[in-house]
């Protein structure tokens, strides 16, 4: 017998609210684990694409199409469209996890946002400390802004690691007084020149944070970083 238009629609909806719920858990441990604050635009915005693609339009809509009690194959095509689904939510997270932040670093230039690949791109060990991910890290510095130059063009060129993977230099910011962050903002204005300063001024300013260049391979312009949180703004939110 085949089957009416109102049985179709009901797997849709039925598989639109499974794939639903599955997301609204991802986008949880996405947003509250993985990438917090406005993190997810620094290289979770390809993937979650695919996510929200597979999850809330291919594997529905396959539902939709396929739908027939009166085919034998029914639950066979309805075990690859799970299959298919899955494998591609799979590799959407997969994405993501691999692209998240795993450590946001105070140094000379500004926040660094570093995932655990630009890491092994210099052969760096990760570092892996109590908490939660992104860690938020002070580079310990000279302080004068000539002798950080130096240093820095030191690692890069002589040494073969940038200055901001240097995790010798590495710092926990719990361990970083407030004096400290506020001197090493001033550092970093310093050493970007008046242009740059300039333009960090204009942005809209925050009582809570203040506005850093943002070194990253996926999000370019300025982070409003804080004391105690660190990144809790970004001026680009670029989705496509």
């Amino acid at each position: 017998m085949a089957i009416s238009i109102t049985t179709r629609y009901a797997a849709f909806a039925t598989h639109l609210a499974i794939s639903i719920l599955i997301l609204l858990v991802m986008l949880a441990v996405i947003f509250f684990y993985w990438f917090p604050a406005e993190l997810i635009y620094a290289g979770g915005i390809e993937g979650l694409k695919i996510l929200i693609g597979v999850d809330l339009v291919l594997g529905p809509v396959l539902t939709l199409i396929v739908f027939d009690r009166a085919k034998k194959s029914l639950k066979f095509d309805l075990t690859m469209i799970g299959v298919l689904q899955i494998s591609c939510l799979l590799a959407g997270l997969w994405l993501i996890y691999n692209e998240r932040p795993i450590a946001q670093v105070i140094a000379d230039d500004g926040v660094h946002l570093h995932a655990s690949a630009r890491f092994k791109a210099y052969e760096v060990e990760p570092i892996e400390w109590p908490g939660r991910t992104p860690y938020y890290i002070y580079l310990e510095l000279p302080s004068d802004a000539s002798e950080v130059q130096s240093l820095a063009i030191t690692s890069e060129f002589i040494d073969g690691t940038p200055l901001s993977l240097r995790t010798d230099l590495f710092q926990s910011m719990e361990t970083v007084s407030e004096a400290q962050f506020k001197a090493r903002v001033e550092l970093i204005r310093t050493i970007s020149g008046a242009d740059l300063t300039s333009t960090l001024d204009a942005l809209p300013q925050r009582a809570d944070c203040h506005w850093l260049p943002v070194i990253s391979i996926h999000v370019d312009g300025f982070a409003c970083t804080s004391y105690r949180n660190g990144v809790v703004e970004l001026s680009d939110k670029k989705i496509f």
